[in-house]
């Protein structure tokens, strides 16, 4: 399972253009609503861009707040079995770009897990 922080900025403004300058490279078509960064071909995590939504983020407000996610090649059902056998309910939801599961931790944070992206 690879960490993979999460900002909320325009994903074709320029937090994209300085992560690729950090060394980070794009994984995947970029879209209007998310583009992902991989180090080192995403051996070394992540970085996600995620578009600003207009209903409450799952994090605490602030300047640069990032919502902690998670990248798994594991089955998705396996980690969310796991996680309510540890009294933690983690519903998986399906859509169109993949599947991720939304677990809160024991500060009340939102975490998701995502399936890992194609290489």
């Amino acid at each position: 399972m690879r960490v993979v922080p999460v900002r909320f900025a325009d994903p074709g403004g320029p937090l994209g253009g300085w992560l690729e300058a950090m060394g980070l490279q794009r994984v995947g078509a970029p879209n209007d609503f998310y583009v992902m960064y991989g180090a080192g071909g995403g051996e070394h995590g992540y970085v996600g861009v995620h578009h600003v939504y207009t209903e409450e983020l799952p994090i605490v407000p602030g300047p640069a707040a990032v919502h902690l996610t998670f990248a798994t090649s594991e089955p998705l059902d396996d980690v969310a079995r796991r996680l309510a056998d540890s009294g933690f309910q983690a519903p998986i939801t399906r859509e169109e770009f993949g599947a991720f599961l939304t677990v809160v931790d024991p500060d009340g944070q939102q975490v998701q897990i995502h399936e890992s992206p194609p290489q």
